[in-house]
């Protein structure tokens, strides 16, 4: 069985407008493989909720029970997470990107995302 983990922008999708996914990464939420969100995610969307930079019609807590129902996992941030996220190269410079790209490296899991820079680094990703 694979494991996946989702990047932000496709949670958020998912949870805005899911027609709009791709189909693969449909199949790939939708299937009996082993998917996770990384609590940082769900930090960045708070964090943009609150400056009002992100509308949803979720609550922190709807989506909680959305990944659930989902049967997707919160990875939580670790030690080894953040030893490698100290040592990765400057290609992305977004935190929270860069914490999912740690995240990957770490547990060898495999990055759903159509952002061209984290595809830059040395982690298994799939998109289209």
């Amino acid at each position: 069985m694979m494991r996946y983990l989702f990047d932000t922008h496709i949670l958020i999708r998912w949870l805005k407008a899911p027609d709009e996914l791709p189909i693969k990464v449909t199949n790939l939420i939708i299937s009996k493989n082993i998917k996770y969100i990384s609590i940082i995610s769900l930090w960045e969307i708070v964090i943009k909720q609150n400056l009002k930079k992100l509308e949803l019609n979720y609550s922190i807590d709807q989506i909680l029970v959305k990944l659930s129902e989902s049967n997707v996992e919160i990875i939580p941030i670790d030690y080894e997470h953040l030893k490698i996220y100290s040592s990765l190269p400057l290609h992305h410079r977004d935190p929270f990107d860069r914490m999912l790209i740690a995240t990957s490296i770490a547990d060898k899991i495999t990055i759903v995302t159509s952002d061209v820079n984290i595809q830059k680094y040395d982690v298994d990703w799939v998109w289209m």
